[in-house]
């Protein structure tokens, strides 16, 4: 059997195997995330994906391994955020696979809040304005975007910055033999202080030695992800953090954004217009109220629009139902993020002002109600370098 017939056969009976493997948050000394890796039979994964795409049916394949990956995420019950990779030419195909990803989600109960979209370049990008509008795309829909692999390839640096990722994962060739290259140092502290200015977080991926960790940890690279911690597992146990300076190892955990919680008030989606205004008035300090489908948050509420609903024309129908009403994609961010992550994630929501909330998860559950207003005295509190709050100001 010939590799293209294999790799029609994976695709038909779904034959792959998805790895996890843990990307580690240095500060917290915990899994921030795991990035999902696919292996297939016979052939290592990107000869079958080279295959996939020399007989068109690069996006049949690659969301085979998608959906395999979201389910072995969810059966494993894992915390953090799951990385998944998607290329640019399956990006770029942005109604396909907009289709795609909110039915393989819909499966599994996870929400975009969840996923971070891992950009692989296998070939170069033959539009780049195609590639940026899906980016921004997906970015508004909650969805966090990384590059994968900075440095290499055809263009990484001209991407970064027309794509404007959440993340940067610098490639591999930077990171090994780091401890012991000043070279390679000075460079890699001269792309983190662009991305610190681009409120872009970075990822050290090919951490494979203590030296390179503790490096890199002094550099205040605040996400790793290597051999060194963990190999790829069908179900991750446990992290190598011996690495890492006493001084980390408990650090304060006082800018997460669970601390941002204003309340906890939520409805159930399927109530009417009219009991969601009897419990508006009970909560007179909530300025919006979070819409639930069981504990997974499917949408929110702000006093603000209820009340101009509420004398307008809807006023006499107290029978409609809330999802009538509410915002069917609210920024839902998770609990373990720093306040600096949140207000990067708002900034990218160019209609949230002052005056908005948004939802808090833990796991693509319902914790919270945190408000932008709450964020920014935090940070006041907190002082974090991030010049573009001052568009809310």
């Amino acid at each position: 059997m010939g590799i293209l017939e294999i790799v029609r056969k994976i695709v038909k009976q779904q034959a792959i195997t998805t790895l996890l493997q843990p990307i580690v948050d240095v500060e917290r000394r915990c899994a921030w995330g795991y990035e999902a890796l696919s292996r297939g039979p016979f052939y290592n994964t990107t000869k079958l994906i080279n295959t996939a795409a020399s007989a068109g049916i690069l996006q049949e394949f690659e969301n085979t391994c998608i959906r395999l990956a979201l389910r072995n995420f969810k059966n494993t019950q894992l915390t953090g955020l799951l990385f998944i990779n998607v290329s640019y030419e399956t990006l770029s195909q942005q109604a396909a696979f907009d289709s795609f990803i909110s039915s393989a989600m819909a499966e599994c109960d996870l929400k975009p809040s969840q996923i971070v979209i891992e950009l692989t370049e296998h070939t170069p990008s033959q539009d780049i304005d195609k590639l940026r509008d899906a980016v921004a795309y997906f970015q508004t829909k909650g969805f966090a975007i990384a590059l994968d692999d900075l440095g290499s390839g055809y263009s990484s640096l001209q991407l970064w910055s027309n794509l404007k990722p959440d993340y940067i994962k610098f490639d591999r060739y930077f990171i090994s033999n780091i401890d012991t290259d000043t070279v390679k140092q000075n460079f890699v502290s001269a792309l983190i202080d662009i991305a610190q200015s681009q409120h872009c977080t970075v990822i050290a991926e090919g951490v494979e030695t203590p030296g390179e960790a503790a490096l890199l940890a002094s550099m205040r690279i605040p996400l790793m992800q290597g051999y060194h911690f963990s190999y790829p597992q069908l179900h991750p146990k446990g992290l190598n953090l011996s690495c890492f300076p006493s001084a980390i190892k408990n650090p304060a955990d006082g800018n997460q954004a669970a601390k941002l919680t204003s309340h906890t008030v939520s409805v159930s989606s399927n109530i009417s217009f009219a009991e969601l205004a009897d419990i508006f008035r009970k909560n007179v300090a909530a300025t919006s109220i979070a819409v639930l489908d069981g504990t997974v948050p499917v949408g929110i509420v702000n006093r603000r629009y209820w009340y101009e609903t509420m004398n307008g024309q809807l006023a006499a129908e107290t029978e409609i139902s809330v999802t009538t009403l509410m915002d069917k994609n609210p920024l839902i961010v998770e609990s373990c993020l720093r306040f600096d992550q949140v207000s990067n994630l708002i900034i990218r929501r160019p209609e949230l002002t002052m005056n908005d909330d948004f939802i808090i998860s833990h796991d693509g559950h319902f914790v919270g109600v945190g408000q932008v207003s709450g964020l920014l005295r935090s940070i006041a509190t907190k002082p974090i370098k991030n010049d573009k709050l001052s568009q809310f100001e």
